[in-house]
């Protein structure tokens, strides 16, 4: 009898132990996916960020370059030829074509 009872208590405390260790490791498991999920979008999101600052750092010097060598050609061109017609009128600011519009165009 008291062999019996023994084993019961044993079965017993094993099975409590069994879904105890279940349960926490399905807690650790939901625990570490959702840090996971936080740490990919937060890994994405700068992944995202850096791309965008490393095409602003790489086009847009070389978009200014472009666009004042043009700008400077002009004015070279404009003061060196001297025309008996009336003088260029400057293009409103609304009007003048951006850096960006002349670098991709």
């Amino acid at each position: 009898d008291s062999t019996q009872a023994t084993q019961q208590a044993t079965k017993q405390a094993l099975e409590q132990t069994s879904e105890s260790i279940g349960k926490k490791s399905q807690q650790l498991a939901q625990t570490l996916t959702g840090s996971g999920k936080v740490a990919l979008r937060w890994l994405a999101g700068w992944s995202l960020a850096a791309v965008f600052v490393y095409g602003m750092a790489t086009t847009l010097p070389i978009a200014l370059i472009k666009y004042s060598m043009e700008r400077r050609s002009e004015m070279k061109q404009n003061t060196s030829t001297p025309s008996t017609e009336e003088p260029l009128q400057q293009q409103p600011q609304e009007n003048r074509p951006s850096v960006f519009s002349r670098w991709w165009a």
